[in-house]
């Protein structure tokens, strides 16, 4: 891919975030978890029903309050790098509406454990 491409296709993710922001979402690179410890940069983390641990990369709240949970895995229990994919997960809370356009409610997520260390990039 050239270099005009690669910065137009940054300049449109740019513009996409900035309209979404006007519009009231955030954009976290923290998620406070009730009853948990927070999750930051590189925090990894279990999901309730699924195998393995996942790294977290970030948040993005719409402005209805949906949490998104963007995050890459699963790894193993003492993995510390490796090629998990990409992922992102709805945060399960009984007050939100649902997901729109999920067919499954597989996305939906429950915070089952977070590692103790702070994370940070590994």
């Amino acid at each position: 891919m050239n270099k005009e491409a690669q910065k137009a296709i940054r300049q449109e993710a740019a513009d996409a975030r900035a309209r979404k922001v006007a519009e009231g979402w955030q954009f976290l690179d923290e998620l406070k978890v009730a009853g948990r410890l927070p999750l930051t940069k590189g925090r990894r983390f279990q999901i309730a029903g699924r195998r393995g641990w996942w790294r977290f990369t970030g948040t993005e709240v719409s402005p209805s309050g949906q949490a998104t949970i963007f995050c890459s895995g699963p790894y193993a229990k003492h993995e510390t790098t490796g090629n998990g994919a990409s992922r992102s997960f709805a945060l399960m809370d009984a007050d939100l509406p649902p997901v729109r356009g999920c067919v499954t409610d597989d996305i939906r997520i429950e915070i089952r454990r977070v590692e103790q260390s702070k994370g940070g990039e590994r």
